[in-house]
This record gives structure tokens, sequence and C-alpha cells, in this order.
């Protein structure tokens, strides 16, 4: 009788564990998501300085610039949830690497000190968003591995938690700078 009392005992402990080991990864992702909402809605910021500029000088992007500002407006919505908020932000990033590439082509933004200004500010928006993006990927990666794992899978089933999505990283978009136009005059 007391052997099998050893057993449950046992098995509730490890039950247990197993259920603080998720908990503790779910806690890592919801850290890691909270500091890159932070920092998005700081680059949100520089991006509502960036948006009249784009549209003063890319009228042809009005596409773009409105898919933009609304991808801006639900990424800060509170009613999004954190799945959802990832996957508009990795769109966002697309269109801002199309936008920037279009205001590369445009040589009177190499001398707009605004523009400037706003892009060197996105640019350390977007290394931060990136730090943050690494920081949740690994955090998330991890999370998502241990949900593979047998117990873990069936305690995640009935927390109702399931797998996260990944922040798409992109590849820095290409922009001119005037200094390296100026050599090609």
């Amino acid at each position: 009788m007391w052997i099998a009392g050893m057993i449950m005992l046992g098995a509730a402990i490890a039950l247990r564990a197993c259920h603080n080991r998720l908990i503790g990864r779910v806690n890592a992702v919801l850290a890691a998501f909270a500091s890159l909402r932070c920092l998005l809605r700081k680059k949100q910021e520089t991006l509502g300085r960036l948006s009249p500029i784009l549209q003063r000088h890319l009228r042809g992007q009005r596409p773009l610039l409105l898919e933009l500002t609304e991808l801006r407006r639900r990424v800060l919505s509170a009613t999004v949830a954190d799945n959802d908020r990832l996957r508009l932000a990795n769109r966002m990033a697309e269109v801002e690497g199309q936008l920037l590439a279009a205001a590369a082509q445009v040589p009177e933004l190499r001398t707009d000190p605004d523009f400037q200004a706003a892009r060197t500010a996105l640019e350390a928006a977007q290394a931060q968003v990136e730090a943050a993006g690494r920081r949740l990927n690994a955090a998330t990666d991890a999370y998502n591995r241990v949900l593979r794992e047998f117990p873990y899978r069936i305690i995640a089933r009935t927390m109702n938690l399931g797998p996260r999505v990944l922040l798409v990283l992109p590849p820095p978009a290409p922009v001119a700078t005037g200094a390296g136009h100026a050599g090609a005059e």
C-alpha cells in the first residue's frame, strides 16, 4: 500500500515539475513579447513621423502607404491577439522595406533633413525591435520545443496552450545614403 502511495506521490511531483517548466516557458515568451510590444510602439511613433514625408515624395506608392497606416493601427490595437500581432508586424516589416526601397530611388529624399533624421531614428528603432525579436524567437522556439514533448503536450492541452508564431526578421532594406550617391555624380 505504501509503495502505491509513493508511486502516486512521485507521479504528482513529476507532473507538477512538468507544469512548472511549461509555465516558465510561457512566462519567458510573455516577457519577451512585452518587451517587443513596447519597442514596436516606439517604432510606430517613428513611422508616424516618417509617413507624412513619404506621402509627399512617394505619391505612386499610395496603396503601400495606406496599407502601412492600417497595419500600424492594427498592431497597436489592444484587441489583437499576440500571434495575430506578430503576423501583422511581419507584414508591416515587408511593407516598410518596399517603401524604403522606393524612397531610395527619390533623389530629393537624400537631401531632406527631416527624412534623414526620421530614417536614422527608424533604423535605431528597427535594430532594437530586431534584438527583441531575436529574444522573443529564442523564447518561442524553446516553448514550442517543450510543447512537442510527451507530458508537456498533454498539460498544454488541458491549459488551452498551443504553439506560438515566430517573428520573421526581414533582411535590412536597401537605403541609399547621400555619401554613396555623391561619389557617383
